[in-house]
């Protein structure tokens, strides 16, 4: 336990997540898939110069 009662796991993570798997479920819940496939190829131009 950290200082304060709470988990290191939930203290690394922040943001009100309480682990690790509750935030890539907020992350892959709340993702725009167009604005995913934009920076994809924005990175991809990038990379390939």
């Amino acid at each position: 336990m950290a200082a304060g009662g709470s988990s290191v796991e939930e203290d690394a993570f922040g943001g009100g997540f309480g682990s690790l798997h509750s935030m890539l479920q907020w992350a892959i819940g709340n993702s725009d898939p167009e604005k995913l496939k934009k920076k994809e190829a924005d990175v991809q131009e990038i990379v390939c110069r």
